[in-house]
Parts: C-alpha cells; sequence; structure tokens
C-alpha cells in the first residue's frame, strides 16, 4: 500500500503513483501503437491499481 500524501495547501490524498489510462481507448484514430485492450484486461488493470493504492486515474480527455 502506497503513502498517501497531501495536494498542496487542500484537503486532498493523492498517492505518489496514479494510472494513465489513454491505452484504454476504443478510438484509436489510426494509431497502432498497440492492440486493442478488452473490457475485462481494462477492468482489472484498474482494480489491481485500487488494491495497491493508487486512489486517481488520468483520464485526459484526449486520450480518445
Amino acid at each position: 500500500m502506497q503513502e498517501l500524501r497531501l495536494l498542496g495547501h487542500s484537503n486532498l490524498y493523492f498517492s505518489p503513483l496514479g494510472l494513465g489510462t489513454w491505452q484504454f481507448s476504443s478510438k484509436d484514430k489510426g494509431r497502432t501503437w498497440w492492440r486493442k485492450i478488452d473490457d475485462q484486461t481494462v477492468y482489472d488493470i484498474i482494480k489491481v491499481s485500487l488494491d495497491g493504492g493508487i486512489n486517481w486515474l488520468d483520464t485526459a480527455e484526449v486520450y480518445g
């Protein structure tokens, strides 16, 4: 389990590592950097990340 860290002067605590999710997008826009990841694998990755102490996901709209 990761130790949580205070974000600035807020009362929000975040894990030092997060999970980037851009490879989960189903829209490839012509990119072929990796094969499509099925929904069950995405679920499993997120579950293991949360169980391991990660408490934030990077889900920027530019990811697809």
